[in-house]
């Protein structure tokens, strides 16, 4: 059985649609792929992030793909497209298909600081997207 130790190796296909090109982080409850959508083969894009979420429970598995399919419906631009939330039963997995939006990791933003830490408007301009995101939320 698979585990978030043991993540998706490159190539991995799932549901014979999205093939696993590179592992974008993990966590204990799941982790984050880039995967390229064999199915659209043909437009600008076919690569996405693929969020696994990993719960033992199926009445867990169904409130995350509820909650999931509610994130279908926001749009906002500092907010990621939701496409797709899938199950997969066999190894109690709940898959959230969205845009790849690349661009820099906070952490690694963090450690390049003076003192690993943000100056306030530098702070102030990694968070107004965030922000914004919130408010419209909230909305």
């Amino acid at each position: 059985m698979q585990n978030v130790q043991n993540p998706l190796l490159f190539g991995a296909v799932i549901q014979e649609r999205y093939v696993v090109q590179a592992l974008l982080g993990k966590g204990s409850f799941g982790a984050v792929y880039l995967v390229r959508d064999l199915s659209l083969k043909h437009t600008i894009s076919t690569l996405f992030a693929l969020k696994e979420v990993i719960n033992s429970s199926k009445q867990e598995r169904e409130q995350i793909t509820s909650e999931a399919m509610s994130l279908r419906r926001l749009r906002h631009e500092s907010l990621p497209r939701v496409y797709d939330v899938f199950n997969d039963d066999k190894y109690d997995r709940v898959y959230m298909l969205t845009d790849y939006i690349e661009g820099p990791n906070l952490a690694i933003m963090r450690l390049r600081q003076a003192e690993e830490r943000f100056s306030l408007p530098d702070a102030m301009t990694v968070m107004a997207p965030i922000a914004e995101a919130v408010t419209y939320l909230h909305r």
